[in-house]
């Protein structure tokens, strides 16, 4: 793996996935922003989804009860089964809905790190005028944009291998 000693792995990971442009600060801080943006994303969709099925449960424990309570016999006892199982779970899903929300509340401050890492850098940059800095973004939001793209073999090859140090 060439420039091993003079990475990190984090950088290593960057490189075979996105090129030498990625060395730069600025592109690493910026690939780890868009990686907490599109992990946010997926989160609150989670959330959305987790919000759903208690609204759901709640909505079948209403109707559960709402049998229950007109007394119709053969309903009714079938409602009491059905809503013990709802209640079971309820709590079930309500953990998960609570959950979710927890894992996207910390993303979000994490995102907040990050976001405030990358305008460092981006500030950094622009006192600085650094061109290649700016130059080196561009490709680096080009390659990450177009997730279509395959890497080429060597990159294929050092990213695997990457992968299996991450793993030991």
């Amino acid at each position: 793996m060439k420039y091993a000693k003079a990475n990190s792995f984090h950088t290593q990971l960057a490189i075979a996935q996105f090129g030498k442009s990625a060395r730069h600060p600025l592109c690493l801080a910026a690939l780890s922003l868009w990686r907490l943006d599109e992990e946010v994303s997926r989160w609150s969709n989670e959330v959305v989804r987790a919000e759903e099925l208690v609204n759901s449960a709640r909505q079948l424990s209403d109707w559960a009860q709402q049998l229950r309570k007109e007394r119709k016999k053969k309903e009714a006892s079938q409602a009491s089964a059905l809503l013990r199982k709802i209640d079971e779970l309820s709590a079930k899903v309500q953990t998960y809905y609570e959950a979710q929300v927890g894992i996207r509340s910390f993303d979000q401050e994490v995102r907040g790190l990050t976001l405030a890492q990358f305008q460092h850098e981006r500030n950094a940059v622009a006192r600085t005028g650094d061109v290649k800095a700016l130059r080196a973004l561009q490709r680096v939001r080009k390659r990450w944009s177009d997730k279509g793209a395959f890497l080429g073999d060597t990159d294929r090859r050092t990213l695997e291998m990457l992968k299996m140090l991450k793993r030991k």
